[in-house]
């Protein structure tokens, strides 16, 4: 079949209109692919992570270079305790500080960390506020929020000694409260519904749009996961990490 200028109709004019011509067996096929995907990403899909390597590159390079060398300090992922004092100068909580400085350390995947009191520029001009550095050898938020407890216990005698405690990122991250996704994706539908039928002015014009987008973020959101058992992808690539 050829168009009024004589030409034939592209690929995907006439993909189109078989679809719109054997529309039930185009959702069929559709759904179909929806339980295939799923059920092999629930068997095969592979995990998210932010800490991956870079071939190639110059900070892989780097990192391979510190880890070869022992640079156990300098290396790895870099992540702030900030403390606070509200009642005279950080110098007078020596012990507290000394006490979760050695326990920080003692956390699985940390590398070193430094006393705010024995470094230099890390205590501010009035002797108030410093940061305690914590180096993981990956990225705190990818530890699972079990870590955090421990975090907590090694600080507990800074609080304890009536000191204000807050997480820098990366390790912050574990420490924020989630996300309402779900109430947002309702939201978002819902503000879409209501678009569409003044739009169209018919319900089955405004459903076919959410139908087919549904389908094809939840078959993408497959694909990226089979994608994941090969690739790296950082925890922020799907819309509900693992």
């Amino acid at each position: 079949m050829k168009s009024e200028s004589g030409e034939r109709p592209g690929l995907l004019h006439r993909t189109g209109r078989w679809c719109a011509r054997h529309a039930w067996r185009t959702v069929a096929a559709w759904v179909l692919l929806l339980v295939a995907v799923g059920v092999a990403d629930a068997r095969w899909g592979g995990t998210y992570a932010d800490s991956f390597s870079l071939p190639g590159t110059g900070t892989q390079t780097g990192t391979d270079l510190l880890k070869a060398h022992g640079s156990a300090g300098v290396g790895g992922i870099t992540a702030p305790v900030v403390i606070r004092s509200d009642d005279g100068a950080l110098t007078d909580h020596r012990a507290a500080i000394a006490s979760a400085v050695t326990a920080l350390g003692r956390l699985p995947h940390v590398l070193a960390v430094a006393d705010p009191l024995a470094t230099p520029g890390a205590v501010s001009a009035d002797g108030g506020t410093a940061l305690i550095t914590v180096r993981f050898d990956a990225g705190p938020a990818g530890f699972g929020s079990s870590y955090l407890t421990g975090v907590d216990a090694a600080v507990r005698p800074l609080r304890e000694d009536r000191l204000t405690v807050e997480y820098g990122d990366p390790l912050g991250q574990l420490a924020a409260p989630k996300a309402a996704d779900r109430a947002s994706e309702a939201i978002g539908v819902g503000v879409a519904v209501l678009v569409l039928l003044v739009g169209f002015g018919s319900v089955a014009a405004a459903g076919l749009p959410l139908l087919t987008a549904v389908l094809g973020l939840a078959v993408g959101l497959g694909g990226l996961g089979l994608l994941a058992a090969h690739v790296d992808f950082a925890r922020a690539a799907p819309t509900s990490p693992r």
